[in-house]
């Protein structure tokens, strides 16, 4: 028998907050098989986008290790005559910095008393991060965003409950 993704989705919520297997398949007449089978894709899923989201945050801190290095190049090779180039290369190594405190803020959230205070700093992060991608005109950071923002909305909002 075919089942909506609704009841699906219905039954895979209720397994994930405590409800028995067993009790929601005789409920459904469902074998629990097929519920075995929904759980184990939801699971596969899950460690794809993990996959996927460990990738794009290995290409991020390449670039901005690549950025750096390019950066602390440009740097050592200008001269104390020539200010602009080292005020611009300064600039550039400081946005760099901002996104890197930024990544490590999400990646390493201070202790915060309650969830409430970590849905908000980390809300807080984000919106500093793109704000930096604006100013830096990174397209990659805020396509990345734009590209995960349910992902994130859904994030924050499990951090509430």
């Amino acid at each position: 028998m075919a089942y909506t993704e609704k009841v699906k989705q219905q039954i895979l919520a209720k397994i994930k907050d405590g409800m028995p297997k067993t009790v929601l398949a005789k409920k459904y007449g469902i074998n629990t098989g097929t519920i075995n089978l929904w759980l184990k894709k939801q699971a596969d899923d899950f460690k794809s986008e993990i996959n996927n989201l460990q990738e794009k945050e290995a290409e991020f801190i390449l670039g901005l290790i690549k950025s750096f290095e390019a950066e602390f190049a440009v740097f050592n090779a200008a001269s104390s005559d020539d200010l602009s180039k080292l005020d611009d290369s300064l600039n550039k190594l400081d946005l760099m910095t901002s996104y890197i405190n930024a990544y490590y803020k999400i990646k390493n959230p201070i202790y915060r008393k309650n969830k409430q205070d970590i849905v908000k700093g980390a809300s807080e992060t984000i919106f500093r991060l793109v704000e930096l991608a604006k100013k830096d005109n990174n397209a990659a950071v805020l396509e990345f965003i734009a590209q995960h923002q349910e992902q994130i909305i859904d994030n924050l909002e499990s951090l509430k409950k």
